[in-house]
């Protein structure tokens, strides 16, 4: 149990320095969508188009669905990310 435990606490790290190499941009002022504007802006597109990073996500997007109790994952962008039909495996 505690091997598991760790494991996934080292996955949980690796993921976030993926995101933080790939995802994570702080080079200029973002404008967001309320108006406001943020110093930073993540782009997950570049996180679970890495193979690595893909892997990372879906164990962790799993287990947040999996307690729903729900049968399908769907939404108008779910047809069109990676990581959706490896969550079937």
């Amino acid at each position: 149990m505690l091997a598991d435990a760790l494991s996934h606490l080292d996955a949980r790290r690796r993921l976030k320095e993926i995101i933080r190499e790939k995802s994570l941009k702080r080079d200029k002022e973002y404008v967001l969508a309320s108006g406001k504007s943020s110093n930073y802006y993540f782009n997950m597109k570049r996180t679970t188009f890495d193979p690595e990073g893909l892997n990372l996500i879906c164990p962790i997007v799993y287990d947040l669905v999996s307690q729903e109790h729900g049968t399908y994952i769907g939404g108008l962008a779910h047809g069109a990310m990676r990581w959706t039909p490896k969550m079937r495996q």
